[in-house]
């Protein structure tokens, strides 16, 4: 029987399976960029209302990838950690630029 966010769908439309400590992670890090609105526990926590915003949302379906990245992003400031909200915004922002960067990169070679 297929479980709850069993899968999640990566921006080149590979399925592949969902590692719910990647949110935990990537929470953990901004709140460590900002240094001021709380440590792992916080992470932990805003991470467990993440995963429960999702399976709310999606149940057995596969969220894409920006859908969970937006889901972390209202929790961050559910959770009042705007400053950490704005770090993850803006590192989300920087690695969508780097993509493109590098798919442009890759048009010019083919040429």
């Amino acid at each position: 029987m297929r479980k709850f966010l069993e899968f999640i769908e990566k921006r080149d439309g590979k399925t592949v399976k969902f590692d719910h400590s990647k949110i935990e992670t990537a929470i953990d890090k901004a709140i460590k960029v900002v240094g001021k609105e709380g440590n792992q526990d916080t992470a932990k926590n805003v991470a467990d209302k993440v995963i429960h915003s999702l399976k709310k949302k999606y149940g057995y379906n596969t969220p894409k990838v920006e859908e969970v990245q937006d889901t972390v992003e209202q929790e961050l400031i559910a959770a009042g950690l705007v400053e950490t909200a704005k770090a993850y915004i803006l590192y989300r922002n920087h690695r969508s630029e780097l993509r493109e960067s590098q798919a442009f990169l890759k048009k010019i070679d083919g040429i």
